[in-house]
């Protein structure tokens, strides 16, 4: 061995490798490298367990034992042709799952920032665990892709992507997951424990919002608004109180009221435990010190539009009833009606102040919070046309009820409607005119609640519309008119 240097490191170097019994490698000695072939192991070990069905009654004749070894350990040769491996399905699957679930979160967080940008934004601050907190922790713990979770998740990234990207392979992808998801969902369901957990409740939320694009019946998604009002009436309303239940909780709950006015029943949010963990979600949002300031005065809007669906319904039965038992139940109805369309009338006169003052401030640049102006201003306009809306349903019930209150309630609907005459003569005519046309009442009026819900739309997974339903506390879901007949 030669020297390069001399002195002290060269007798080192000769004393490591004169004393083999050190078992020190010398650095000067030349590296030897063996190549080994692991194909045939991997093979063995990743080779599927079903091995197909031979027509042979037994699996130990000659024949099926020589195929199976010459698949298993495959000849090695100049003669031997090379087989392409797939990285990440065959040799190492873990690496699939890993890039799937990294990407499927990014594209999952895409679709949400694009079809419900306002009331995350809005909710954000709220609630202890976000949605994409929670699809991250799932990634991590589940470490297999056969959940019913992952499932609709890969059903809206994958339909998400294809219409994104006009690829059709895609959208395909995601329409064939979808029936796998309600398979892994419904054995998920057999289990008691299992269906009140928040995976459960998230991927019938998730189903439910892609079925707002498959629409694979007129019905369905109602269905699914079936489905989760019972899991989530089975959970109770505690365990909406935190966590990610109550993400979920603020997400969904205004398709409720869509849901309700369509299927005439009545909303079960507007029992008095679910109003309760309204009032106490309020009251946990304002100990943040990030909280909006609006935030209280958006909920006590909705927990009175949540009972609207219940007087449609009661309106229906009334006006059913004969006269004489009619006038007995009418009276509290009227009550009722006439109160909860007071609040919402202070709701949205407060709101509209409240938004004044902000956009004032704003202007000056005085004013900082915890929602941006756009994502706020944007909000604010919806929650006031939702609020809107329902006053005028509620006129109309008044209307039905009360025939005498018809020329007051057509001026006031006007005014919602911003139908307000310009000048004092179209006022002073626009006054007349319900007086004359309800001198002889139509001799019967219907109210009309048609669905709203665009459904089966190649771009409703790509534009907001769905994220419009939910800031309106569900009432840019239907059409409501009163018809004369």
């Amino acid at each position: 061995m030669s020297l390069l240097k001399h002195g002290r490191g060269a007798m080192l170097a000769l004393c490591l490798c004169a004393r083999p019994d050190l078992k020190c490698p010398c650095p000067a000695r030349a590296k030897k490298f063996k190549f080994r072939d692991e194909l045939p192991a991997l093979r063995r070990r990743y080779r599927p367990r079903h091995v197909p069905s031979s027509p042979s009654p037994t699996l130990s004749s000659s024949s099926s034992l020589s195929q199976l070894r010459a698949e298993a350990d495959p000849p090695v040769g100049p003669n031997a042709e090379s087989v392409p491996l797939t990285i990440g399905e065959q040799v190492s699957p873990s690496l699939a799952v890993r890039a799937i679930s990294s990407q499927q979160t990014q594209v999952y967080s895409d679709f949400v920032m694009c079809c419900f940008p306002c009331i995350f934004k809005c909710t954000e601050n709220r609630v202890p665990v976000t949605c994409f907190e929670f699809v991250e922790f799932q990634d991590r713990r589940r470490g297999a892709m056969d959940t019913c979770f992952d499932w609709a998740l890969r059903t809206i990234t994958a339909t998400y992507t294809g219409l994104v990207d006009g690829d059709s392979r895609f959208v395909e992808a995601g329409t064939l997951s979808c029936p796998r998801a309600l398979r892994a969902l419904a054995g998920a369901l057999s289990d008691v424990s299992a269906a009140k957990s928040d995976e459960v409740l998230a991927t019938a939320i998730g189903l439910a919002i892609f079925e707002k694009y498959a629409c694979s019946a007129p019905d369905s998604w109602l269905r699914h608004a079936e489905g989760i009002k019972s899991l989530m009436r089975l959970r109770g309303p505690e365990a909406h109180l935190h966590g990610y239940g109550q993400a979920m909780y603020l997400a969904y709950r205004h398709f409720f009221i869509t849901a309700a006015l369509m299927t005439r029943e009545e909303s079960f949010l507007q029992g008095p435990e679910w109003q309760a963990l309204d009032e106490r979600l309020v009251a946990l949002s304002a100990k943040h010190p990030d909280t909006s300031v609006y935030t209280d005065i958006v909920e006590r809007g909705f927990r009175e539009m949540v009972k609207t669906p219940g007087y449609v319904k009661q309106a229906r039965k009334t006006l059913a009833l004969p006269p004489m038992k009619r006038a007995a139940t009418q009276s509290e109805l009227l009550q009722n009606i006439l109160a909860s369309r007071a609040t919402l009338q202070g709701v949205y006169t407060l709101l509209g102040v409240s938004i004044s003052m902000t956009q004032a401030d704003h202007k000056h640049g005085r004013f900082t919070g915890p929602i941006s102006y756009y994502f706020f201003d944007n909000f604010s306009t919806q929650a006031m046309s939702g609020i809107r809306s329902g006053t005028l349903l509620l006129n109309h019930l008044l209307s039905l009820l009360d025939p005498k209150q018809r020329p007051a309630i057509e001026q006031e609907n006007r005014a919602l409607e911003g139908r307000e005459p310009k000048s004092p003569r179209d006022a002073s005519a626009s006054l007349l005119t319900p007086l004359r046309a309800f001198e002889t009442p139509p001799s019967q009026q219907r109210l009309l609640i048609e669905p709203n819900v665009i459904i089966g739309r190649k771009e409703s997974m790509t534009t907001d519309w769905m994220d419009r339903v939910v800031t309106t506390m569900g009432m840019d879901g239907v059409r409501v008119s009163l018809l004369d007949e």
